[in-house]
């Protein structure tokens, strides 16, 4: 006799339902046992799959925004490196020379990414950029830790406990790295443009996420 794991789902199905649960209560269960494992490795199986192809794929998302994204992106990382550059060519101390490290890497990873968003357009390049984007949405600063990272564009808005409420615009790159500073003021603050970017490619993958689980898949 074969075993119950040698049959397909389809032919599971169909044995429960020719199997009486009251004459044969234990093979009835046996037949339920059999018909949960499978369709459990089955949704495993299809969410492998999907969770495969969702990286590839192409997300529908306006191309001007794309080519804005890519635009400031590039040209702000490479200001950006420019800085970094000009540092480098004058005498620092180690610590500086690992956080300008840092940074040189994140804005390589920013020209990156974006290039790969102009190419593709994919669920892949989408998620890259927007991490990239968000870890430049707060910024704050006090005597133990600052930090900032800005690329290409931003309209900041910052509160501190001397001056209050602030607010500036400015095209380029900047960042910074602090700690244990006395000099430094406590302050947070918000780049809307960094929000916004950020907000608009994840309200993008979410849109395509859903609509990619709202198709049907087909059962063997």
């Amino acid at each position: 006799m074969k075993n119950l794991t040698d049959y397909s789902l389809a032919q599971l199905i169909r044995m429960r339902q020719r199997t009486d649960e009251n004459t044969y209560p234990q093979r009835y269960d046996a037949l339920c046992r059999a018909i949960s494992r499978h369709q459990q490795a089955q949704s495993c199986l299809q969410a492998r799959v999907f969770s495969n192809a969702q990286r590839s794929d192409i997300v529908p998302i306006n191309l001007w925004f794309v080519r804005f994204i890519a635009i400031v992106s590039i040209g702000g990382c490479f200001i950006g490196l420019t800085t970094i550059i000009n540092h480098l060519m004058q005498p620092q101390d180690i610590f500086s020379y690992l956080i300008f490290a840092i940074f040189f890497v994140v804005f390589i990873v920013g020209i990156a990414v974006a290039v790969r968003l102009i190419e593709s357009r994919s669920v892949a390049a989408l998620t890259d950029n927007r991490n990239f984007w968000a870890i430049q949405i707060v910024f704050f600063s006090s005597p133990i830790m600052a930090y900032q990272l800005t690329n290409g564009l931003l309209i900041n808005f910052w509160i501190t406990h001397t001056d209050g409420l602030q607010h500036g615009l400015m095209i380029g790159s900047a960042f910074s790295l602090n700690f244990l500073n006395t000099n430094q003021p406590w302050a947070l603050g918000i780049n809307l443009v960094a929000l916004a970017i950020t907000g608009y490619l994840q309200v993008s993958l979410s849109r395509f996420t859903r609509h990619q689980r709202n198709i049907p898949q087909h059962a063997e």
